[in-house]
């Protein structure tokens, strides 16, 4: 008996590491409706990381309770990935946001880290989720920045923070101007920028940094190492 409650213990532990914290894009998205047809919609988009940096990075793709293997990618190459529209596996199941809702997208996480492997309080989280049909996504820092104080913190231990970051949507779409962190800047301000802490409205009385695109029919450009010319 007590073998099978250590099994399941260990099961359930596996599955919270393969989710180990909420999308902070998806809990902004709120209470919106899931498009029950949205998975057989034609023309997905997709989440492209591009490195535009000299170096390589580790990255690891996670979405609710599921997550895929720690991969590579080398410097000045580009990771292609169809949006992932719905990611959980029943209607049933409840992924929460602010206004107490239930979604069936949790969103996905991509986690960048300078080496093989993913250690929180060194990982960089790329983010996005689907809802009414519209990405919404965002850059967090919620896991890498130390130094916490009211409207400031550190994200030097961030990856690609001294060079850069920012998410764009393909040319020709309005996605309220994309997600940016300048080289070597503290990039905390109201409704943009990046997450340093979870909650910034209950916090710091700063509005979220998350933007929307017009529909996941397009591509979302997630850039590493803005200071190096773009692919």
């Amino acid at each position: 008996m007590w073998f099978t409650i250590w099994i399941l213990a260990a099961s359930l532990f596996s599955l919270g590491f393969a989710f180990d914290g909420t999308n902070l894009a998806a809990k902004f998205a709120g209470n919106h409706s899931d498009d029950r047809n949205v998975n057989n919609a034609p023309g997905v988009g997709n989440f492209v990381l591009v490195n535009q940096c000299n170096r390589g990075f580790y990255y690891k793709k996670e979405w609710y309770m599921n997550g895929d293997p720690i991969k590579y990618i080398p410097a000045r190459t580009a990771v292609r990935q169809e949006f992932m529209l719905v990611t959980r596996g029943s209607r049933n199941e409840c992924c929460p946001d602010d206004q107490g809702g239930c979604n069936a997208n949790c969103g996905v996480t991509f986690k960048i880290s300078d080496s093989n492997s993913i250690v929180d309080g060194n990982h960089l989280n790329l983010e996005y989720a689907i809802r009414d049909g519209k990405p919404w996504y965002d850059i967090s820092f919620v896991n890498c920045a130390k130094n916490i104080a009211y409207r400031s913190g550190d994200a030097s231990n961030c990856p690609s923070w001294h060079d850069g970051i920012k998410i764009d949507g393909q040319r020709g779409f309005n996605c309220e101007g994309g997600a940016e962190c300048k080289p070597n800047e503290m990039c905390i301000y109201d409704k943009r920028g990046a997450y340093y802490v979870d909650y910034p409205v209950q916090k710091w009385g700063l509005g979220e940094p998350v933007h929307i695109c017009p529909t996941y029919q397009m591509e979302l450009y997630y850039r590493l190492c803005t200071n190096q010319p773009e692919l």
